[in-house]
């Protein structure tokens, strides 16, 4: 429980301030007035807080765009992508030309830099307070300062080292499975397995949208969770045991986050992986809530730009409501596999909605419903297509064949994302946020999640308890 109250403490004073360490220390101060806590963890709560604020106030700075806008000639190194997009492609670039800051440039069709690849580009840049609402989104997700729109780029020399191969065994492998599918399903496929899904048409990609459910083409921690399973999978039992298998394991998992561009959800992911299976060996059964909050405050000692990204902000919040449900219908008993399921889609769904409501202004209208359809779809069609696309780097037609089960799933998925935005609800626009009913609208999905989970009840009776004890 103290793990859980360390890293709530950081990550809520890491977003809100030193409000929150204000709210920390009274609730240290009444736990432990009423005996209910120790001085050292009272006094570590507290710490944890502070850390969490002077961490927030240190790093929310963000750099001024040094880079003048208007054009821009000059040499720099690919330091992310190439990530597809519906009019060619986008990378990150970072160099002298750029100040030594990130800058996301969207280019043509080729040439394709890779990571690590030294390139001259010719185009115009635009800064964020010149760009719409949502091209803003995008650079604060990537954490660039500026936007080049290429009408030239020459790679002047290769990458070298594990993450330029990496950056292109990537891209072989999304180039294979648009081949082998192509069109909505093969970028769907690619999407799955490399966390490229942009080679999708505006139709499929608008329904994803609409639906809820473009979350499926993000890697995610069921990425992970389905790697390290077939691993496992793999493996005998002696294997399963053995601290080299764990060390093999640990370093697929790691290779694969660094492959799909270590994206904030990812690296999230395989940080868990790696606390869980390091947990096992060591013969202990792992705190899954604890250690999830524990390593999302982690992730932003190492990261902070990560925490104003929507991609963790969605990440933490529905694992976190994921496990509080799987937890409590465990507890509660009674519940089918199936109810299960849908409590935990429905729990995650709940969970992500203040986010989207904040960072968007949008929630998705069957979101839940696509969600219970298209995700069992994805998590069967995610393993199929990367051993496919595995296989298919050795022997193409050999792939192919492999892949056939994952190509039927992934059309399946986009003919149900496609029904789902052309016969019901889509995306409901909730307009500007404001602050008062965002908190409110986080209090009442987090109350039904515990609702859900069986908990809530429990809580009630142990806070009245607290009340009356006063």
């Amino acid at each position: 429980m103290i793990g859980l109250a360390l890293g709530l403490a950081f990550l809520s004073s890491f977003g809100l301030g030193f409000a929150s360490v204000i709210g920390w220390g009274a609730l240290a101060a009444l736990l432990r007035a009423k005996g209910a806590a120790s001085v050292i963890a009272a006094v570590a709560v507290v710490a944890s807080a502070l850390v969490g604020a002077a961490w927030a106030s240190t790093n929310e700075a963000a750099p001024s765009a040094r880079v003048p806008p208007g054009g821009f000639e000059g040499v720099a190194t690919v330091v992310e992508g190439p990530f597809l997009t519906q009019g060619g492609q986008r990378f990150i670039l970072r160099g002298v030309s750029t100040s030594n800051q990130d800058v996301c440039v969207y280019a043509g069709v080729s040439p394709r830099p890779h990571t690590g690849d030294s390139v001259f580009a010719v185009g115009r840049i635009t800064l964020p307070q010149d760009l719409s609402e949502i091209g803003r989104a995008a650079l604060n997700a990537r954490g660039c300062t500026a936007q080049l729109s290429a009408d030239r780029v020459i790679v002047v020399a290769p990458g070298r080292g594990l993450m330029a191969q990496l950056s292109r065994m990537r891209t072989s492998l999304s180039d294979f499975l648009m081949r082998s599918a192509p069109g909505d399903t093969g970028a769907l496929l690619s999407g799955l397995v490399t966390g490229d899904d942009g080679g999708l048409t505006e139709e499929a990609n608008d329904a994803f949208l609409s639906s809820g459910t473009t979350h499926i083409t993000a890697i995610s921690g069921a990425n992970f969770a389905i790697l390290t399973l077939l691993l496992g999978v793999m493996a005998s039992g002696a294997m399963r045991r053995s601290l080299w298998f764990i060390g093999i394991v640990v370093g697929v998992i790691w290779l694969y986050a660094a492959m799909v561009g270590m994206q904030p959800s990812a690296m999230r992911a395989a940080l868990l992986a790696t606390a869980v299976l390091a947990g096992r060996w060591l013969g202990r059964i792992p705190d899954l809530l604890t250690l999830t909050v524990l390593l999302a405050s982690m992730q932003i000692l190492i990261r902070p730009q990560d925490f104003q990204t929507l991609a963790f902000q969605l990440s933490v919040s529905a694992t976190v409501a994921l496990i509080v449900v799987f937890d409590g219908s465990e507890r509660v008993g009674g519940r089918s596999w199936l109810a299960g399921l849908a409590l935990c889609v429905l729990a995650a769904q709940l969970a992500t909605l203040p986010v989207l409501a904040a960072k968007l202004g949008t929630v998705s209208g069957i979101g839940l419903l696509a969600n219970l359809v298209v995700g069992p779809l994805a998590s069967l069609a995610f393993p199929l297509a990367l051993m496919g696309g595995l296989v298919g780097e050795l022997a193409p037609w050999i792939g192919e064949v492999v892949l056939l089960p994952a190509i039927w799933l992934a059309d399946l998925t986009v003919a149900t994302v496609r029904w789902f935005g052309d016969h019901l609800p889509g995306s409901v626009q909730l307009g500007e946020p404001v602050s008062g009913a965002i908190f409110m609208l986080s209090a009442v999905c987090w109350l039904a999640i515990l609702a859900l989970s069986g908990d809530l009840r429990r809580m009630v009776r142990h806070a009245w308890s607290l009340i009356r004890d006063w």
